[in-house]
């Protein structure tokens, strides 16, 4: 089954939730919030049932994805599979321009041999490569001219 990503905005922060409640506000497996309970989720267990405040709930699902967030540093792109920031391999770089002032940049990943990705703006393309070699490649030829 693939990850999903757990949206903090279904949660309701003046509401209390009971464990299952919560499991299935948020679409995860009951045993997932027994797991954050354990990793840090306050909750009240004087009595059963045992309750999640939806405040807490909701702040601790948002620090979680936010100590997950990995950002690419200068030189970096983002591989998909290696879920990392990656140098490109060869240190070779092509720039795909997507607007008039950003486009995308791509590479191999030095690891998996995957594409690499990062969005940037032509005015920071300097920055971002930090000295890499960057290509422009032409856009494709079109069959029927006017087209």
């Amino acid at each position: 089954m693939a990850k999903r990503k757990t949206d903090a905005r279904r949660v309701k922060i003046n509401r209390s939730y009971t464990m299952s409640e919560a499991a299935e506000r948020l679409g995860v497996h009951k045993r997932t919030v027994e797991n954050w309970i354990e990793a840090g989720l306050p909750c009240i267990n004087d009595r059963k049932p045992h309750l999640i405040l939806g405040s807490e709930l909701r702040a601790f699902i948002q620090h979680r994805q936010k100590s997950k967030r990995q950002k690419c540093g200068a030189g970096e792109l983002y591989c998909l599979k290696c879920r990392a920031p990656r140098r490109p391999a060869g240190g070779m770089l092509d720039y795909l321009p997507m607007t008039l002032v950003s486009g995308n940049l791509q590479g191999i990943c030095n690891v998996c041999g995957r594409m690499i990705f990062r969005r940037v703006a032509l005015l920071q393309l300097y920055e971002v490569t930090a000295g890499y070699e960057v290509a422009f490649p032409q856009g494709q030829q079109r069959l029927i001219k006017g087209i």
